[in-house]
């Protein structure tokens, strides 16, 4: 099965000067780099200058569920990883690093 085909993605621009893209992902490929934004905010959970990582991704003002969007700004800070600390992440999650990286450059590649 192609994991890769052509998406269509929808960009949000937001009254504070934020633009959005939501991206729809294969189950497959989304539910490695949601678990990949789990670890990054257990791996560094003082990343946001002391906040809760998931209440500082809350979607306000929707019905829409958090736990369906996966943070792109979060989880390419893994990209910026040392080696030794990504395969520790891998690790965790039962993947390789090379898994990951092809997942994050899928995601770059399709908007």
């Amino acid at each position: 099965e192609n994991l890769y085909y052509k998406l269509s993605a929808v960009a949000i621009a937001t009254q504070d000067g934020n633009i959005n893209v939501l991206l729809p992902l294969r189950e497959q490929i989304f539910r490695r780099l949601f678990a990949l934004q789990a670890a990054l905010s257990a791996f560094n959970p003082t990343n946001n200058a002391g906040l809760n990582p998931r209440a500082l991704r809350t979607v306000r003002g929707t019905e829409v569920k958090k736990k369906h969007i996966a943070d792109a700004s979060l989880i390419l800070k893994y990209c910026t990883l040392s080696y030794d600390a990504q395969g520790e992440i891998a690790k965790s999650l039962g993947t390789t690093p090379s898994n990951l990286l092809k997942d994050i450059r899928f995601v770059l590649n399709s908007f």
